[in-house]
């Protein structure tokens, strides 16, 4: 069984490394352990690999370093085999994380509840961020709702660099208690539902 202390500690040791730009170091630490690793992985091509790293991106590097070049499985330009909905509300979870990673726990999400193309060509977005406390929405909001208004920018200027399009981003915070327990959760973003 996990000891979420240790994970807690190690989880504040990667983010203390990156953010005071210590990743090559650390890098350097970890790849005598990493290397002897990868190899007893033996992974083949279609394998998935999750880095749960903190964010410095080495360990997507080394992997990537290994994996043979093979043919295109989608056209060249495009960008995911995800639909349109779920890529939006990928970003949007992304910059969520890349500004509160510390702040705010994992255990959040984001819906896109409408895409709507509007007759100038611009798209109207509408998203609901879930959190699992009133806390947590209070941090994702931030004072005079700085903190969501700063997110928001950000998402809808890589959304709108993504689609080629203008887009007005509507983003809206609610507490859902437990969402990560909800299996309808998991199969609306295209997951299994994890059995315990």
């Amino acid at each position: 069984m996990p000891n979420p202390t240790r994970d807690e500690n190690l989880r504040e040791e990667f983010n203390r490394w990156a953010e005071a730009g210590r990743g090559e170091e650390m890098e350097e630490r970890h790849l005598p352990i990493t290397l002897p690793v990868l190899d007893l992985m033996q992974l083949a091509p279609d394998d998935n690999v999750l880095d749960l790293g903190c964010g410095a991106g080495w360990l997507a590097r080394l992997l990537a370093e290994r994996v043979p070049e093979g043919p295109w499985h989608y056209p060249e330009d495009q960008l995911t085999d995800a639909p349109l909905r779920q890529f939006a509300a990928e970003i949007t979870r992304e910059k969520l994380y890349l500004r509160l990673h510390q702040e705010l726990p994992y255990r959040s999400t984001v819906e896109t509840d409408v895409w709507k193309q509007l007759k100038d060509g611009a798209v109207r977005i509408e998203q609901t961020i879930f959190v699992e406390r009133e806390s947590q929405r209070k941090i994702l909001l931030g004072k005079e709702g700085r903190t969501i208004k700063a997110i928001g920018a950000e998402a809808r200027r890589e959304i709108a660099e993504a689609i080629e399009a203008p887009v007005h981003l509507f983003l809206f915070v609610k507490v859902r208690e437990h969402w990560g327990e909800d299996p309808e959760r998991y199969r609306e973003m295209g997951l299994a539902f994890p059995e315990r």
